[in-house]
């Protein structure tokens, strides 16, 4: 990615998951930190991990609202993400430091598997009571 990426800021939605749907880095490590090495000066954002894409344009499932984790070291790009996702209709968290990716990752995995393996189907998610 180069120069291309410099100052930017880098959305990181994925689950970093083996094809036979393990984490692939396990707690030790996150994609969100990895794409922060591969591009060191770009300014990586992990969010919209846990939420299945059926349910990402409105943020809510029976009028319930997901809260979605945003975490990131730059807090200029944080802010960004987080009033993107209240507007959309999430209930957005600050998640602290890009490391908290490796947690967020566990639970974008639990979902996908409360979601397809007991069937639940993909109308479930998170929320934070605070």
């Amino acid at each position: 990615m180069g120069d291309a990426v410099r100052g930017k800021v880098l959305l990181d939605v994925i689950n970093a998951l083996t094809p036979d749907y393990q984490l692939a880095l396990g707690c030790t490590a996150s994609g969100a930190e990895e794409l922060q090495k591969k591009a060191p000066q770009a300014k990586v954002v992990k969010a919209f991990n846990a939420v299945f894409a059926l349910n990402m344009s409105t943020g809510a499932v029976k009028g319930e609202k997901f809260t979605l984790f945003v975490a990131g070291d730059d807090m200029a790009a944080k802010g960004l993400v987080l009033s993107a996702r209240k507007v959309i209709g999430f209930d957005p968290v600050d998640a602290g430091p890009l490391t908290n990716a490796r947690r967020m990752e566990t639970l974008g995995y639990f979902n996908i598997q409360l979601g397809y393996t007991p069937n639940m189907g993909a109308e479930i998610g998170f929320k934070l009571v605070h």
